[in-house]
């Protein structure tokens, strides 16, 4: 988003040589990784698209030392924790602005306002989430990175102290599997999404 000229160069990059650098951030997969398996799409949803793969798991599997990540199905291969997030911004130029991931519990409704508070057009904002905080998602364990380019809302508007627990999210716009859209789980409430949001990164534009 903040440099598209680098990221096409990027993706050539690897298609043509199967590495490539960003800034300081050296990116060479494995064989593997270059080569996975399981990449084919019976419908729209049900698989990353071929390009991000290149970019995404190009990224994730450079980093690995024992495990080789050459599927979309291993889960493994593919943890990331939020230290090398912030070590890849840093690499590419940004800088971390902010960041309250935590480990032990989800975030509460005064931490999600600070959090979503950063979101504008210079910043970007990376939250760890339970997958079942989306649609076709599953699960409350920290398992999953998603970016937010609007903050979720209810139909009173946005999420304030005063928010109650129970009012119904109406309206978000977050990125995750390949997709831009509001696209947390039907019927979700601030509670709801609260139980499954365990923080996140905040950072700078890439220059």
């Amino acid at each position: 988003m903040d440099r598209p000229d680098l990221y096409t160069k990027a993706i050539i990059d690897l298609w043509e040589t199967g590495e490539t650098t960003i800034g300081q951030l050296h990116i060479k997969p494995s064989h593997s990784a270059c080569n996975p398996t399981n990449l084919s799409r019976k419908n729209e949803n049900d698989r990353i698209w071929a390009i991000d793969w290149i970019s995404l798991a190009s990224l994730r599997d450079s980093e690995n030392l024992l495990l080789d990540y050459d599927s979309p199905d291993d889960q493994a291969a593919g943890i990331t924790l939020p230290g090398k997030i912030a070590d890849w911004f840093k690499q590419a130029g940004a800088s971390v602005i902010f960041d309250n991931v935590q480990f032990t519990s989800h975030l509460d409704q005064k931490q999600l306002i600070e959090l979503f508070g950063h979101i504008g057009p210079q910043h970007h904002v990376a939250t760890l989430i339970g997958a079942g905080m989306l649609a076709g998602g599953e699960g409350l364990m920290k398992d999953h990175w998603i970016t937010w380019e609007q903050a979720p809302a209810t139909a009173a508007g946005n999420i304030t102290q005063t928010t109650a627990l129970g009012e119904k999210i109406t309206q978000s716009k977050l990125f995750t599997w390949g997709r831009v859209a509001h696209l947390v789980a039907p019927d979700s409430t601030l509670q709801s999404v609260l139980k499954h949001l365990y923080g996140g990164l905040v950072f700078s534009k890439i220059p």
